[in-house]
Parts: structure tokens; C-alpha cells; sequence
């Protein structure tokens, strides 16, 4: 794999799969309900780790809710 992966998912969906091992960036971005401005996302940390997969494949939740 060759980092970063830029991924795009609807509002819909809560998850993302990778590949064990890959690099990415994620930037989540919602929209305010009254179209005044964009809603930013950022990750506290520069990496998840996941300790302990041995599959190809794993994925964590990414919370839709926003706070008031």
C-alpha cells in the first residue's frame, strides 16, 4: 500500500475498512443543518494502532454525532 489513502464515505456510513499495515490521512467533514458553515472533524492523534489483527482486513467506528 502507498500512503496516504484519501477516503470519501456518505453520511450514512460509519465505518472504514483498510488493509492491516496502511498509512492514511482521514479528514471527516459534516455539514451545519442550516448551511451556515462546514463542520471540521480532526483526529487527537496522527495514528490508530491496532493491536493484535491478523486478518486482512480491520476497521474502527467513526462517530457521526455533533455536538451542540
Amino acid at each position: 500500500n502507498v500512503a496516504p489513502w484519501f477516503l470519501e464515505r456518505t453520511p450514512e456510513e460509519e465505518h472504514v475498512f483498510v488493509d492491516v499495515g496502511t498509512t492514511f490521512e482521514l479528514s471527516v467533514f459534516a455539514e451545519d443543518p442550516t448551511f451556515d458553515e462546514p463542520i471540521t472533524y480532526q483526529w487527537l492523534e496522527d495514528y490508530v494502532e491496532i493491536v493484535g489483527a491478523d486478518t486482512n482486513t480491520t476497521s474502527w467506528d467513526i462517530p457521526r454525532t455533533v455536538a451542540s
